[in-house]
């Protein structure tokens, strides 16, 4: 069992849901013939369904976002060991990118980080490390669309536009005008997601130190 401490951005913000991506997705490939659902029994919705998620989680796993971001203090996994590693650990359910392990400070030097490995254990994925009780940050799998900022939106339509573009009926020299949207939505997304604090100064390198 896996605990999560926090999560940031856990206020959900009005207005985006799958099927409002979906449509604007679908307007970006030229269809007019929009959805009422993912599961109804259209071929746009069928479309929409096979490339939602993988869409998705292409773009939370892009980049640190702080509305996706959260701290799980990790499980020990009964029976099971790793040579190497003092422990294996299970990783929350909606994993999905790892962060990283708390090392007590926030800025760590190269030395003063965790040290610690993901690998595919018998029951699926697992983390390993000789951190007694690990504090993992991660990107988690976050499903509900209204959590996503506007720009994060805007994005995975965009994404979302770059398979329908293979899989509709519709003209494929959208497929690099929607791909290069994409990508100029998704530095957008990232730029101002990372204005979203202040991080700490880097530590000074380990060599500089002894040197001084």
């Amino acid at each position: 069992m896996t605990d999560v401490i926090w999560s940031l951005g856990d206020t959900p913000a009005a207005g985006a849901t799958e099927v409002r991506i979906a449509n604007l997705a679908l307007l970006r490939v030229g269809v007019t013939a929009l959805i009422d659902s993912l599961n109804e029994a259209s071929t746009e919705a069928r479309a929409v369904k096979a490339a939602y998620v993988p869409a998705r989680d292409e773009v939370l796993a892009s980049h640190k976002w702080t509305f996706a971001t959260r701290r799980a203090q990790l499980a020990a996994v009964a029976g099971v060991e790793v040579k190497g590693w003092a422990g294996v650990f299970a990783l929350p359910a909606d994993f999905l990118q790892d962060v990283d392990v708390w090392a007590g400070m926030r800025t760590p030097s190269s030395r003063g980080r965790a040290r610690y490995a993901l690998e595919h254990g018998p029951d699926g994925q697992v983390l390993l490390t000789d951190e007694p009780s690990p504090e993992l940050r991660y990107i988690a799998r976050v499903s509900n669309a209204a959590r996503y900022p506007p720009l994060v939106v805007e994005a995975l339509a965009w994404r979302l536009a770059c398979d329908l573009v293979l899989s509709l009926p519709v003209r494929p020299e959208l497929g690099p005008m929607c791909f290069a949207r994409y990508q100029q939505a998704l530095g957008a997304a990232r730029a101002t997601d990372l204005r979203a604090g202040q991080e700490d100064e880097p530590p000074e390198s380990e060599f500089i130190t002894v040197r001084g």
